[in-house]
């Protein structure tokens, strides 16, 4: 399928992103970087999220509560 050049090149470029030092370069230049710029910019809506889905849970239980309670004639 691939040709004996795009092989060898695939080849070596497996053979360096295994290499610990170029892993090391990627996540200190790379990875580390995005990880923290997602989360200073992702971090306000999952917050937000998260109080959303524990009123939500909140407001169906009490929902629950109401609807299952013995009805007193």
């Amino acid at each position: 399928m691939l040709g004996p050049i795009t092989q060898d090149l695939l080849d070596q470029v497996v053979t360096e992103f295994r290499k610990e030092e170029t892993q090391r370069k990627l996540i200190d230049g790379l990875i580390d970087p995005l990880i923290k710029y997602l989360h200073s910019k992702v971090y306000n809506y999952l917050q937000f999220l998260a109080l959303l889905m524990g009123l939500i849970i909140l407001l169906l239980l009490l929902i629950l509560y109401k609807v299952w309670k013995p009805i007193k004639i």
